[in-house]
């Protein structure tokens, strides 16, 4: 963590000058001089986890994840430049890497991915977290934490940055967290602030050198009491399974186009009451063939080629992945149960249909604040 401290110059004669030191700009980089911006908040050094509340089930169990993944966003947390050095056509790999500075705990599975798990300055919580980066357009995928503390992880994923007349360009990370209960009694309260992960860019050249951004590292942060861990419980959300009719090859009119929609709920019972406010987001466990549409691919059991399946509100209006929807009719005042209409249909991505069975599953996860 950066601290900031007052500081006092003296001269010979009695005179005392006191203020606030302030973080200058600082750049640096062997391909692209890459200068810290702030972003929307306008801070040099950190940027900020949204305030949120975590609810924590009455019989979660330990070294589970507790909550929703809390995202820390920077799309301009630094400005680059290239350098003459790529005038010649020398080639600039960039990426950004990440560390936790705290104690490590473990390693566990979260929607298929590795996790390591860390402590924070909250004895009875942990957090795991995961980071991507943007630059010239390009955006990286979500890298899983796993490295022991303090110890950078470079992730797999590298941008080539062409010298384009020595053009600006923006380099943005995004980093989210999930609480992880890592003891047996966790006491609801507010959250004490720390730093989940650092991050800084990595630069490699084509002659083989490397440089790190030391003197330009991002902190995500955690402020105190921002975060709140509240008891009580959460909405129990049973699982939903969609019958979609298969028999319905003839029924599409080119790519675009959708067959055998079928409506179907979502089941939020029994909500706890005291919040202020409490939200779902969906997540695919396939990849995404559409974001646009809602469309995701059919998973490994499915047999049918040609089509995906699109996910849609009652309306028909298809869904955003990784978007946060609010229960609109939530009441804080007293425990509760609410249904959201939803609709699946079969979506024709492939000039060809071929006949077979389909599958797919996507993930709804509770936000509660």
């Amino acid at each position: 963590m950066l601290q900031i401290s007052i500081f006092r110059l003296w001269a010979v004669s009695v005179l005392m000058i006191a203020g606030w030191l302030a973080a200058p700009a600082q750049a640096d980089g062997i391909g692209a001089d890459c200068v810290r911006q702030g972003g929307a908040t306008g801070d040099l050094v950190y940027q900020y986890v949204p305030s949120a509340a975590v609810s924590l089930p009455n019989n979660a169990p330990r070294w589970e994840p507790v909550g929703p993944w809390m995202f820390s966003n920077d799309a301009v947390a630094w400005r680059c430049t290239p350098l003459d050095v790529l005038a010649s056509g020398t080639t600039l790999r960039l990426s950004v890497q990440g560390y936790s500075p705290y104690i490590k705990d473990g390693v566990i599975t979260v929607d298929g991915d590795a996790y390591g798990i860390y402590r924070t300055r909250n004895a009875p919580l942990g957090y795991i977290a995961r980071w991507r980066f943007s630059a010239n357009g390009q955006v990286s995928d979500w890298q899983p934490l796993t490295a022991r503390p303090a110890a950078y992880q470079t992730p797999a994923t590298a941008f080539d940055i062409p010298y384009n007349g020595g053009q600006p360009f923006n380099l943005g990370v995004d980093v989210a967290i999930r609480l992880v209960k890592i003891t047996s009694t966790l006491v609801p309260g507010a959250v004490a602030v720390f730093d989940p992960m650092y991050v800084r860019h990595y630069q490699k050249i084509g002659d083989g050198r490397t440089s790190e951004g030391s003197g330009t590292y991002r902190i995500a942060q955690v402020r105190s009491s921002t975060v709140n861990v509240v008891a009580g419980g959460t909405c129990t959300t049973p699982n939903q399974d969609v019958r979609l009719m298969t028999d319905v090859s003839t029924s599409f009119s080119g790519v675009g186009s959708v067959a055998g929609t079928q409506p179907f709920t979502l089941s939020f019972n029994n909500c706890p009451a005291g919040m202020n406010r409490i939200g779902y987001r969906f997540t695919p466990t396939t990849t995404v063939l559409d974001a646009a549409n809602g469309v995701v691919a059919l998973d490994g059991s499915a047999t049918a080629t040609g089509v995906g399946i699109q996910l849609a509100d009652g309306q028909g209006q298809p869904v955003e992945f990784g978007t946060l929807y609010w229960l609109q009719d939530y009441n804080s005042l007293q425990v509760q149960s609410y249904r959201v209409p939803m609709q699946a249909s079969l979506y024709q991505t492939e000039p060809a249909v071929s006949g077979g069975s389909v599958s797919s599953a996507i993930t709804f996860t509770m936000d509660y604040r």
